[in-house]
């Protein structure tokens, strides 16, 4: 694959529009100290309603901060700073907002004045006073607060985006595997190889890896310590549904698994969204779209948020699908430009994308060498970002961003939507 389509998926990845076409390589390389417990023990806890640690907002990738109440009319500008290179990442944690693209992370204030920054940039992931930032070379741990380096753990190939951190270790999510690495020294203690682009997911019990072949659920933090046998974590369930093509993204709620996934074009496929009920090992619904490319899902107590497109156009052609959760049946869509992550808050959905044209959107195909993905070099010049209601599918309001790769990286926590583009990090209230 060319390096150039690499970038693009990578990016894209990284705002939440396409998560499963990140081509990666490689594995993470290995430190010493493996073994033993971690000093660092997090459980696997409820997302703080005052933050929004990740792309996905929780572990569970849900896409929801119910507490949040994003303005329903037209919102105004509270600040604005400058992040070298466009915005691919935001998180928000207890008093910090942080940003990042290919070139930077900055921390900021909640009244939008600079606290650190970076010269690394990626996907982020706040855990409990911890920043990781997931490079195209490997994960690197950061202190929150001070921007300073706790650990890397690279090697010489490219390396993944999802993390999640449980019980002493952090799961990262590969191109064809996933792997533990220790939360004191970021040394590898295993490795569990998988399908293509395998999506993680997790609760207060269980971690999940759900790829197109399988869905296979580990105990977090697991892990042997005697001499003779492999430190790899406990397997407690393994199913194979059958799917097929790619996996987009997952989201785990109770017993359910959700799965965007890819349609394709060698095969006639169009994306789709698919239940699952893990308890029962059998598919509850499937609901396809009559286009290849799907984003990110996102998934609250009665709905599933779905942006599907078609890359065949320039721009491309997109929309926000609003889904029964029960059923799948279709409640309202809204046609424009959605390429990005669906995120809601309170009764409002914010989402959007590049308009007009997006050089990152990929479409997926059974084979690396056949990928069909455009350039991605250069993101494109202008967006639109859109408030929904949640229930009646009214827009509320409209904002017209700088440039993006494909969707904006959006969190929404109490009354503010902080957003990135090409020009820095927003806060909207």
């Amino acid at each position: 694959m060319k390096d150039t389509e690499t970038a693009s998926r990578r990016r894209v990845l990284r705002t939440g529009a396409l998560t499963g076409a990140l081509a990666l390589s490689g594995c993470l390389g290995s430190i010493t100290g493996t073994r033993g417990t971690a000093a660092r023990q997090i459980p696997l806890a409820t997302t703080a309603p005052d933050a929004w640690p990740r792309n996905g907002y929780d572990v569970q990738n849900t896409g929801q901060n119910r507490t949040a109440t994003p303005p329903r009319s037209s919102p105004t500008t509270a600040w604005s700073v400058p992040v070298s290179g466009t915005v691919s990442s935001v998180a928000v944690g207890p008093t910090l907002v942080y940003a990042s693209s290919d070139e930077e992370t900055r921390a900021i204030t909640r009244a939008g004045t600079g606290e650190w920054r970076a010269d690394v940039g990626g996907a982020l992931t706040y855990v409990e006073g911890r920043l990781y930032v997931s490079t195209d070379r490997g994960v690197i741990a950061l202190d929150a607060t001070t921007g300073e380096e706790i650990w890397r753990a690279t090697d010489a190939e490219r390396s993944a985006a999802q993390v999640i951190e449980a019980a002493g270790t952090v799961y990262v999510a590969g191109h064809e595997h996933v792997v533990g690495l220790h939360a004191d020294t970021g040394a590898r203690r295993w490795q569990l190889e998988t399908a293509r682009h395998p999506a993680l997911v997790a609760d207060d019990e269980r971690v999940v890896i759900v790829t197109r072949d399988r869905i296979q659920s580990l105990v977090p933090g697991a892990q042997t310590d005697a001499l003779l046998e492999e430190p790899a974590p406990q397997t407690r369930q393994t199913m194979s549904p059958g799917w097929h093509p790619e996996v987009v993204s997952a989201t785990l709620v109770g017993n359910t698994v959700f799965a965007a996934k890819y349609g394709s074009r060698t095969g006639n496929t169009p994306g789709m969204v698919r239940c699952y009920d893990l308890t029962f090992a059998d598919e509850e619904w499937l609901t396809q779209f009559s286009w290849d490319g799907l984003g990110v899902i996102s998934v609250t107590d009665d709905r599933v948020y779905a942006t599907p497109y078609r890359a065949t156009t320039d721009p491309p052609d997109g929309s926000l699908v609003v889904l029964d959760r029960a059923s799948g049946e279709v409640q309202w869509r809204y046609d424009g430009a959605m390429l990005g992550r669906p995120v809601i808050g309170g009764d409002v959905v914010v989402t959007g994308g590049a308009d007009p044209g997006s050089p990152t959107v990929c479409l997926s195909s059974d084979s690396q060498a056949t990928a069909d993905c455009s350039d991605g070099r250069n993101p494109a010049t202008s967006g639109v970002l859109h408030a929904f209601d949640t229930t009646t599918g009214e827009r509320l309001w409209t904002r017209s961003p700088g440039g993006s790769f494909g969707g904006y990286p959006v969190a929404l926590v109490g009354d503010t939507v902080y957003y990135g583009d090409s020009t820095g990090i927003h806060s909207l209230q």
